[in-house]
C-alpha cells in the first residue's frame, strides 16, 4: 500500500551557528522564548520536501527549532498520479492567486478524497508523536485539519498571495480554514476578511545564511565555479532564478531583456528554475519559455536543482530580476538581496514587503518598466552598488532564519495559552 504521508527525517542545528549573522539582543530573545517551550511537540505538514519555497523554509526552520529543545517533526503529503492530486492543487493555488476559472465538483471531490485517504495515517502519527501543535502549510494538506482531534492546537500557514483571490475558490476552502486556531500569513492583505484579525499572525519567510545557496563567496571562488558551470563571469549577465511558473512571468523577463540589449551590446540572460514535485505545470511552462527563446545564444535556460549553481548565477549577475505578477513573498528576491544585488521585482504584495522602490531595489509593473530598470542599473554602477548595500542590510535585519524562528516561537506560545 502506498503511503500518503511520509516523514522527512531531519537533524538539529545550534543557534550558535548563526551568531555572526545576528545581533546579541535577537539571540537573547530566541533563547528566552524557546526556554518556555522546551519539550513541546510540533508537527509541520506540507506538500514537498524539496523544490519549493515552503520546503526551503522548513529545511532550516525545523532543525533550528529542534536545536532549541523543541520536538519538531515534518510530514509531507504525497501525490497520486491516478487522482491528479497535484494538478488539482496547483489549479487551486492559481485560482487563489486570482486566476479566472472554477474548480469542478469532481476536482473538489478528488482533492478532499485524497486527503481523507491519509486520515488513518495521520491519526497513527498523532498517537505516536503526541503533538501539542500541528501547523499545516498551504492548501494541499488543508483538509487534514478534520483528522486532528480537539485538544491539539492547529495553525494554518498560508504562503501564497490571496490579496485578490478567485472568490469561489476561497469560499470552497473557507469552512476548512475557519477550523484553525490561528492563521499565519506573509502580509496583512492575505488575511481573508472573514477570518478574525485577533487570531491572525504576520510572519515573514526568511533565508538561511548557512546554506550553500546563500553563502557569500569570495570573488575567485565565484569565477572558478562559474567557469565550472560553463558561465563566463566577465560577461554582462542578468538573471531570474525562479520555478517555471506563469506567475513568475519568464516570458516577460525575456521581453524586458530584449528591450535592454538593444542599447547594451553583449548582454546575456540566464533563466534558472526548478521543476518542483508538487508543480506539474512547470514542465509545460518551461517548454513554452524554451519555444519563445527560440534557441537565442544570449539566453541560457537552466533546470538543474543545484544550490551552489543558484549561488553562482546570482553572484555573477550584474542585476537580478524577479518579475512576478503575483508573489506570496519571493525567497529568490531575498537570496539575491543578501548577496548585495540590486533586484528588479514585480510590484506585487510579497515583493514590495522586501523592496523599497528606489532605495534597495526597483519595483516594476510592466515589461517596459522592467526593460528601463535594467538599463538604469547597468548604466549606473554606483547606484546599483548603493542599492545592493541597502538590500543586504534589509535582509540581515528582517529576513534571516533566526528572525523567522523567533516569530514562530511566539506563535507557539500564543497557541498553547
Amino acid at each position: 500500500m502506498v503511503r500518503i504521508l511520509s516523514e522527512v527525517k531531519i537533524g538539529k542545528k545550534s543557534l550558535s551557528k548563526y551568531e555572526k549573522f545576528i545581533k546579541a539582543d535577537l539571540r537573547r530573545k530566541i533563547i528566552a522564548e524557546s526556554g518556555k517551550l522546551k519539550g513541546t511537540s510540533i508537527i509541520h505538514i506540507n506538500s514537498t520536501a524539496s523544490g519549493g519555497g515552503v520546503a526551503e523554509l522548513l529545511q532550516s526552520q525545523i532543525p533550528l527549532e529542534r536545536g532549541l529543545g523543541i520536538n519538531s517533526h515534518w510530514l509531507v503529503i504525497n501525490g497520486d498520479k491516478e487522482d491528479m492530486f497535484f494538478t488539482i492543487t496547483k489549479k487551486i493555488h492559481n485560482l487563489l492567486q486570482g486566476e479566472k476559472g472554477i474548480l469542478t465538483e469532481n476536482e473538489k471531490k478528488l482533492y478532499i478524497r485524497h486527503n481523507k485517504k491519509a486520515f488513518s495515517e495521520i491519526k497513527k502519527i498523532l498517537k505516536k508523536i503526541k503533538p501539542d501543535i500541528v501547523v499545516i502549510h498551504d492548501p494541499q494538506p488543508l483538509p487534514l485539519v478534520d483528522a486532528i482531534p480537539r485538544g491539539i492546537k492547529v495553525a494554518f500557514r498560508l504562503h501564497i498571495d490571496v490579496s485578490s483571490p478567485n472568490v469561489r475558490t476561497l469560499n470552497f476552502i473557507k469552512p476548512l480554514i475557519t477550523k484553525f486556531d490561528r492563521l499565519v500569513v506573509s502580509n496583512p492583505l492575505y488575511r481573508p476578511e472573514w477570518f478574525p484579525k485577533e487570531k491572525t499572525d504576520m510572519i515573514y519567510p526568511a533565508i538561511d545564511p548557512l546554506l550553500p545557496k546563500n553563502k557569500i563567496l569570495p570573488t575567485d571562488s565565484v569565477r572558478r565555479l562559474a567557469e565550472k558551470y560553463g558561465i563566463n563571469p566577465d560577461e554582462k549577465i542578468i538573471s531570474q532564478v525562479s520555478r517555471f511558473d506563469p506567475w513568475k512571468d519568464p516570458v516577460g523577463v525575456i521581453k524586458a531583456f530584449n528591450i535592454a540589449r538593444k542599447k547594451i551590446p553583449g548582454l546575456k540572460l540566464i533563466l534558472m528554475g526548478s521543476v518542483a514535485d508538487d508543480d506539474p505545470e512547470s514542465k509545460e511552462i518551461y517548454a513554452e519559455v524554451k519555444d519563445f527563446s527560440n534557441d537565442d545564444p544570449d539566453i541560457t535556460l537552466i533546470t538543474e536543482n543545484d544550490d551552489m549553481f543558484v549561488n553562482v548565477v546570482q553572484s555573477v549577475s550584474k542585476v537580478v530580476l524577479q518579475k512576478s505578477l503575483r508573489e506570496g513573498f519571493g525567497l529568490t528576491v531575498t537570496e539575491a538581496m543578501w548577496k548585495g544585488k540590486a533586484v528588479i521585482g514585480g510590484d506585487t504584495t510579497g515583493i514590495s514587503s522586501q523592496i523599497e522602490d528606489g532605495k534597495n531595489g526597483i519595483l516594476v509593473s510592466s515589461v517596459k518598466e522592467a526593460g528601463e530598470a535594467i538599463l538604469k542599473l547597468l548604466n549606473n554602477p554606483k547606484l546599483t552598488r548603493k542599492m545592493g548595500v541597502a538590500a543586504r542590510k534589509t535582509v540581515q535585519e528582517k529576513f534571516l532564519t533566526p528572525v523567522m524562528v523567533l516569530h514562530h516561537l511566539k506563535l507557539y506560545s500564543k497557541l498553547l495559552k
